[in-house]
């Protein structure tokens, strides 16, 4: 059992009872400042003895903000994987944990459609860009938004909603340099045991009797695998041997800020080193098998005051990745570890590598013996802004323009040579030395491969903008903005993406009471035909503070409390389908002409077209509270609901299959998605430092209304996934063991292959004697449910600590999709440790079987999905934590130094889950990983 996991054998209830324990025992923790707040500014939030209220500029639209205070304190080496339970509504899955590729997956309020993707708009100071090659060192704040208001001027990309990144600015101050210093260790968050040479052999031996087969393993071979010998008898752990308990990391950024009343600057340079776990890479000289990801990032922002009345900024980034690994893909490597037998050495005899003809395969050569790749990327972002004040002509009117240039390129050389492997047919009596069989493959030379997989995009934007702003008598004041955008995306030789748009806000408020807003934008995409290109897109929100109103203006309970309701509709373009309102036609076969024996190629109309392609709609619809009581507790609390509509689905399900031709997607899918989100914090002063704790949750549903689906027999109404939730799993209902061949008779007839006795029942769901496809209905938790993230902190003179806690409820995994560690000997499986604690089924043990008989042959039956193969999969996670020392001022100084800090960081430290030999969000190929680092940050 891996030490990082306690499993609780109880019900879900312990994770409930936890969650609400810590949130109710929050105080005795502390914090420095409350880092998160619903829809507030966070630099209105600090660690005092007064009323924290939101600022009231953004009073109608639905978003969250985080600093970089709080995503900087996670040891994590991607933008992504800083944000886990830091946002309400914000969905943050576990990634890989490969250097250069642990990006996790996010979602916006779970899914909101079945269609293409539920990944939301990435914008990096207003620009689209990829989330995870910002530096966290270099981001100022991160900004979800979620309601069609707030993200209006995106019209027709924000169905899924938007992330906003905005990066540090100069400021008007003296030349300050700031220098961040990380060193880390990584180690797998879990690996799956495997077990020995011994118990395979048993556990094999049983299959085969199951299968009326004799058994392969004798018992003295059974013993001398329990005694080991790593040529005759070996009993190799895999894991062990290749990979890594601890690897290096190493992070370093320096950024300095400064500027006049004329120019102020950002500036910034990083580097990051992060090798993989994988083992023995060093064998040969001159180069390494290992991962060994290494970036060196630059920023630099600059602010430009031309003159009274005009603006510029010009903002560049880059970003220049190496990555060293093995020729083999990850997902071969894992797979081979998972699943190459512990009976075969790693070496046969003097370096010669183990192996049979039927797994010639060696993990040892697949990672060391077949070379090094090196993967390069190149990645510029420039962006120019320019505004000019327009004050003298009409007060409160501006001007802008900005342009954006963004190009990536990628490519991949490196190495690559082939090996052989040998199997031990036995020991020579003289020489006492193994005898080897002829070589499995061929050994060959290293050799330089060509460059390959080279890639490169290019991103044009260009915005231009009008803002104006008055103040309408003592009290009420007027904002409004007008947005032109275009886009051109050229990915290698593909014909270019094109959105363009142009939209409006106005916004209006009445003695900073009462709210009211309205947008709308007009999108286009060049993926439509002509006359579906362009879709309006509408929002109105309003809001109302009660807390301003002289009924509650007084009240010594109540400092603030605001209502906001809003309604819009935004789209998505990005389809995964383009141009098809044309008609294609393709070469298919060949025909003769007359008697002359020649022939000619023919053509045939591919896809059907579809001239009526359009975009995706989200309806969106919110209503909110939110509030301050006590001077220090905050809560908020929105109900959110998302009509999604003009989904693609298959024509192909539903049109007769004589026509002869298939047919493009089309606009006729339906969905909602709906939830609730709360957030509830404190924060309190004390005489030497002070406490914080914020509890965010978010619960979710979601249904399809409409899929275009096939008829069913009547009675099997439950096998439609329109009804059901986005993505739920279906499968067959567990109904037990078959105990004897009576049993079969008498059971209905399962139509997946033979069954004997030992093997899965299934329900008879729609009663017609026949278990089949149509008895497949909803099983498992498998759709978005859930969510909670907790953070607490609290400082006391020079010290400060915080942790963030982040878990999932109501969920299940399906371990058919992890078979590697739940199927033992299904598609030459290894065994995990995990079936010795289950009770396979047998003739005489059938009675307390929780586990199909063992088999060594295909089951079509068995190994499909059921109820039976989804388990709970709830967690909570001990996501990050930090514990810092400030040095004292005079300390400092005599250092020539500001300010110096201390710290030590963790990440995915510790797991609390019901699910037993396994991780809840991932447990296959490369692991995800725990890191821990100590760092210091100098100011200058």
């Amino acid at each position: 059992m891996n030490q990082q996991y306690i499993y609780a054998k109880y019900p879900r209830i312990v994770l409930y009872t936890l969650l609400i324990f810590i949130a109710t025992n929050a105080y005795s923790f502390g914090g420095k400042k409350t880092t998160i707040q619903e829809i507030s500014d966070p630099d209105s939030v600090t660690v005092k003895d007064e009323v924290i209220l939101p600022d009231s500029n953004h009073e109608i639209i639905s978003y969250n903000t985080v600093r970089n205070d709080d995503i900087i304190k996670s040891s994590t080496y991607t933008v992504g994987n800083a944000l886990f339970g830091l946002i309400p509504g914000l969905i943050v899955r576990q990634g890989s944990g490969e250097p250069g590729v642990d990006s996790p997956n996010i979602t916006i309020r779970g899914y909101g459609t079945f269609g293409n993707s539920n990944a939301p708009l990435v914008l990096v100071d207003g620009f689209e860009h990829d989330l995870n090659s910002i530096s966290i060192e270099d981001i100022e704040s991160i900004t979800v938004l979620k309601d069609a208001s707030a993200a209006i001027l995106y019209g027709g990309r924000a169905a899924n909603g938007v992330i906003a990144v905005t990066t540090k600015r100069g400021k008007i101050d003296r030349s300050n340099i700031e220098v961040n210093v990380l060193q880390g260790v990584q180690t797998p968050l879990y690996l799956p045991e495997f077990v020995g040479s011994a118990d395979y052999a048993t556990i094999y031996n049983q299959a085969l009797i199951n299968d009326g087969l004799p058994a392969l393993y004798t018992n003295e071979e059974i013993q001398n695998y329990k005694t080991g010998d790593p040529i005759y008898y070996p009993s190799t752990n895999w894991l062990d041997k290749m990979v890594k308990n601890v690897t290096p990391a190493t992070k370093l950024n320096v950024n300095a800020t400064g500027g006049n009343d004329k120019i102020q600057y950002y500036a910034s340079i990083g580097y990051l080193s992060n090798t993989g776990i994988y083992n023995h890479t060093e064998k040969h000289e001159g180069y390494s098998t290992n991962i060994k990801y290494e970036s060196l990032s630059f920023r630099s922002n600059l602010d430009i005051k031309l003159n009274d009345e005009w603006n510029v900024k010009i903002d560049m980034q880059g970003k220049l990745d190496n990555k060293n690994a093995p020729v083999d893909s990850t997902s071969s490597i894992w797979n081979a570890l998972y699943k190459y037998p512990t009976y075969i050495p790693v070496y046969a005899k003097d370096g010669l590598l183990g192996g049979t003809s039927y797994y010639p395969e060696n993990p040892m050569g697949l990672i060391n013996e077949k070379g090094h790749m090196n993967i390069h990327k190149r990645h510029l972002l420039t962006n120019i802004t320019t505004e000019y004040n327009l004050e003298r002509l009409v007060k409160g009117l501006k001007i802008g323009g900005r342009f954006g240039y963004d190009n990536y390129y990628t490519v991949t050389d490196g190495w690559q040579k082939s090996f052989d492997s040998y199997s031990v047919l036995g020991k020579d009596e003289i020489t006492g030395e193994p005898i080897l069989s002829s070589a499995y493959g061929a050994k060959t030379v290293l050799t330089y491969f060509e460059p390959e997989d080279e890639r490169q995009s290019l991103r044009l934007n260009v915005q231009g903008y009008i803002d104006y702003s008055t103040e309408l008598g003592s009290s009420n004041q007027l904002n409004a903005k007008v947005l032109y955008h275009q886009d051109e995306l050229t990915l290698g030789s593909e014909s270019p993406y094109y959105t363009q748009s142009i939209g409006g806000i106005i916004d209006y408020s009445i003695k900073d009471t009462y709210f009211a807003k309205a947008g709308m934008t007009y999108s286009g995409s060049e993926a439509f035909k002509k006359g579906n290109r362009f879709a309006l897109f509408p929002s109105i929100s309003a809001g109302w503070i009660l807390s301003n109103e002289s009924f509650l203006k007084d009240s010594k309970v109540i400092d603030y409390l605001k209502l906001r309701a809003s309604a819009g509709t935004v789209g998505r373009s990005d389809l995964g389908l383009r141009f098809a309102y044309r008609d294609y036609y393709k070469y298919f076969g060949s025909y003769s002409f007359g008697t002359s024996g020649i022939y000619g190629g023919g053509l045939i109309q591919s896809d059907a077209s579809n001239p009526d392609l359009t975009f995706e709609k989200a309806d969106k619809f919110e209503i909110s509270f939110e509030s301050v009581i006590l001077k220090n507790v905050n809560f908020s609390a929105t109900y959110f609901l998302d009509n999604r509509r003009n989904i693609l689905v298959s024509r192909n399900n539903i049109a007769p299959s004589i026509i002869g031709i298939e047919f493009r997607d089309v606009n006729a899918g339906e969905a909602k998605s709906y939830g609730l989100e709360l957030s509830l914090g404190i924060n309190k002063s004390t005489n030497n430092g002070g406490y914080f704790a914020q509890l965010n949750y978010t619960l979710m549903g979601s249904e399809v209304l409409y899929n275009a689906e096939l008829p069913v027999p009547e009675g099997s109404e439950y096998y439609y996934r329109t009804g059901n939730q986005i993505g739920q799993a279906f499968g067959l209902e567990f109904a037990g063991f078959f105990d004897s061949h009576e049993d079969i008779a008498n059971s209905p007839v399962q139509q997946f292959g033979e069954v004997n006795p030992g093997d899965m029942k299934y329900k008879d769901k729609n009663n017609d004697g026949y278990v089949n496809e149509y008895d497949k209905g909803p099983i498992g938790d498998t759709g978005l449910k859930s969510e909670f993230g907790l953070i607490l902190g609290s400082n006391y003179k020079g010290f400060d600590i915080q942790a963030v806690i982040q878990g999932r409820l109501g969920s299940s995994m399906y371990m058919g999709g992890y078979s590697q560690i739940y199927w033992p000997l299904i598609n030459e499986n290894g065994v995990s440790t995990y079936i010795l604690d289950q009770t396979p089924w047998t003739e005489s043990d059938k009675a307390h079987a929780n586990y199909p008989k063992l088999t060594t042959v295909a089951s079509s039956n068995n190994y499909r999905s059921s109820s039976f193969w989804y388990k709970d999969a709830d967690f909570a996670r001990l996501r990050s934590a930090e514990l810092g020392y400030n040095f004292s001022e005079s300390l400092a100084s005599r250092c020539k130094a500001e300010k110096i800090r201390v710290f030590l960081r963790g990440t995915n430290l510790f797991t609390l889950t019901n699910l037993e030999y396994g991780d809840p969000e991932r447990m296959t190929s490369y692991p995800a990983m725990k890191t821990y680092n100590v760092g210091v940050n100098v100011q200058f």
